[in-house]
């Protein structure tokens, strides 16, 4: 997603790391100095496309919800969700708001409802202890805008867009 091929010419620049390791000696250090821990904002909805696609049949609609069925896309974004309970940061999942963009890469996009897994991710990320909000448009422009002003450290996202509005450190999903 994003600005197509910007991920490649990032890539002479990027720091290439676990991503436990990296938040685990972030934290390590932090903790040292007698800081807090990393904050972590996470832009939601790739996460809900990607568990999307990976119950998708060859040939079928993305929005019909096959025999695999919504489980197994609940089951790919609770996943996530238990690797992140193992690391030592605060984390903030971001979804997008009501004043997103109606069109998206040229192609119109629905902005009246919230993604259909939403509602059910938003309940398991509250109720493994981590913190969500709702961005008044795009989670990755709300995320840029805290990452600049140092509410949030990290942004684990798979849209480079977030580089666009100004993020300074972007963890790819």
């Amino acid at each position: 997603m994003g600005i197509k091929g910007l991920w490649t010419a990032l890539a002479r620049v990027a720091v290439i790391s676990s991503f436990k390791e990296l938040i685990t000696a972030e934290a390590l250090e932090r903790r040292l100095n007698g800081d807090e821990l990393p904050i972590i904002g996470v832009d939601a909805s790739p996460l809900m496309f990607a568990a999307k696609f990976a119950t998708k049949k060859k040939g079928e609609s993305i929005n019909s919800w096959t025999r695999i069925g919504r489980e197994t896309e609940l089951a790919n974004l609770r996943k996530n969700l238990e690797q992140w309970l193992t690391l030592p940061a605060i984390v903030l999942v971001v979804f997008d708001g009501p004043r997103r963009p109606k069109m998206k890469r040229g192609k119109q996009v629905r902005t009246s409802r919230p993604h259909q897994l939403e509602p059910a991710f938003r309940e398991m990320v509250e109720a493994m202890g981590f913190y969500c909000e709702t961005a008044p448009g795009e989670a990755e422009a709300h995320l840029a805008m805290l990452n600049q002003s140092g509410a949030v450290d990290y942004i684990l996202t798979s849209d480079n867009d977030a580089f666009v509005f100004g993020a300074r450190n972007v963890i790819r999903l």
